[in-house]
């Protein structure tokens, strides 16, 4: 039987090589700048909440079809109702536990 080839993503490459970046450039360098822009301070806030309810999401109608155009036509509105509902999960459900937890704490 032919070798297999391993499929190797560049997802972890970039992932370390933006965390070695923010450790080791100067503060205040264009990657750190970058890094703590409003548009990724906004994904990273609601980061945990993509994770679940994406890997939940992909199973229903809206990650599936019979073909695959008929799948990635979908597409956008899996991103969107992802968005959605991690925005809604982060900033109603989520912020109302870390309240709770923070007057619990703090007594």
């Amino acid at each position: 039987p032919p070798a297999r080839v391993a499929r190797t993503s560049a997802r972890p490459t970039i992932a370390r090589s933006l965390i070695g970046a923010s450790l080791r450039l100067p503060e205040g360098s264009g990657v750190q700048r970058a890094l703590a822009s409003r548009p990724l301070a906004y994904l990273a806030s609601i980061s945990y909440a993509l994770y679940l309810f994406h890997g939940a999401l992909r199973w229903t109608w809206l990650g599936t079809g019979d073909t695959p155009v008929i799948k990635y036509l979908k597409r956008p509105l899996l991103l969107a109702v992802t968005f959605g509902i991690s925005h809604w999960s982060s900033r109603h459900y989520e912020a109302w536990f870390i309240r709770w937890s923070r007057r619990l704490t703090s007594r």
